[in-house]
């Protein structure tokens, strides 16, 4: 509406204007953020700003008002700050090149979230449906995923019911291990966590909520990839849940990524499930995620 674009033009006309008094702005941002980290230091540029963020700030506080920057480029230099460090992934090994698949190939469980009564994760319960699954002879089971409640348990408490998993299996079938949080943080330490226990994969949705570029979910993956740098990676397509979808051009950067070993596809249409094994040119396993899609899923190449 005509209130809308008014306010959006307001917004960019405040965002690059490099104006004094915008200028001023900025200087004042500088000072805000100087005494915030200052601590009752009466130094004019303290020297406890954490190191990222020094250069950006001594900018805001050039006396000079046209050496400032606009609040548009503090707001770039931030997210550039921000972006995760991703190595160029050449000390690692190919995964693709020396995982057994085979181990891949078979029916693996989504793994449910067991509580006690007053709510809380039952040890004794994830054990007992461990041991249920693995006399049953599934081929593996796909632990800390929606049906697992990961968006509802918090770090400590998935790292308990990977760590009962574990105890339990002691490598009898494979485990895929889903590490993903909303933030890059949390998710890279359930990655080295599960890495620690010996887990035969990790996996992970992009983060949800904010739609993000394919790009900027290409450097969640890879961050927490990098995590676990010995642990084959298997990305997990829900967009109905998610919000946002695996595109064959996301998959395809994602491939130079020597860890990524497969894709778990619980999208609607199955021939993304062909999309996805063309992509990875044979070198990729592909995992039908609905279970009333398992027929056509495995018709159209689904190894698990």
């Amino acid at each position: 509406n005509t209130f809308s674009i008014t306010n959006l033009s307001h917004f960019k006309k405040i965002m690059n204007d490099s104006s004094d008094d915008a200028k001023s702005d900025v200087y004042s941002f500088a000072v805000l953020m100087n005494e915030m980290f200052s601590k009752g230091s009466k130094n004019e540029i303290i020297s406890n700003i954490p190191s990222k963020y020094s250069n950006l700030f001594k900018a805001c506080y050039n006396k000079k008002p046209e050496k400032r920057p606009t609040f548009t480029q503090i707001l770039e230099e931030l997210q550039a700050i921000g972006r995760p460090v991703v190595d160029n992934f050449g000390n690692r090994p190919n995964l693709r090149l020396t995982t057994d698949f085979t181990k891949f190939e078979g029916v693996f469980p989504a793994f449910y979230a067991c509580y006690e009564a007053d709510g809380s994760v039952s040890i004794p319960r994830t054990k007992e449906l461990t041991q249920h699954f693995i006399q049953a002879g599934v081929k593996g089971l796909y632990v800390g995923g929606s049906s697992g409640e990961c968006i509802y348990l918090s770090v400590e408490e998935r790292k308990k019911i990977l760590e009962a998993v574990q105890e339990v299996n002691n490598h009898q079938i494979t485990i895929i291990a889903h590490v993903a949080c909303n933030n890059l943080r949390e998710s890279q330490e359930l990655a080295r966590h599960a890495e620690q226990l010996g887990v035969d994969a990790i996996a992970s949705i992009p983060p949800v909520y904010f739609h993000l570029p394919d790009y900027g979910i290409a450097d969640y993956w890879n961050g927490i990839s990098q995590a676990a740098p010995h642990t084959p990676f298997i990305i997990y397509n829900i967009p109905q849940l998610a919000g946002v979808s695996l595109t064959t051009s996301l998959l395809k950067t994602m491939l130079k990524n020597p860890n990524v070993i497969g894709v778990k596809n619980s999208s609607e249409p199955t021939q993304d499930i062909q999309m996805w094994r063309d992509a990875g040119e044979g070198k990729l396993i592909v995992f039908n995620g609905p279970d009333e899609q398992l027929v056509s899923g495995l018709l159209i190449g689904a190894g698990g």
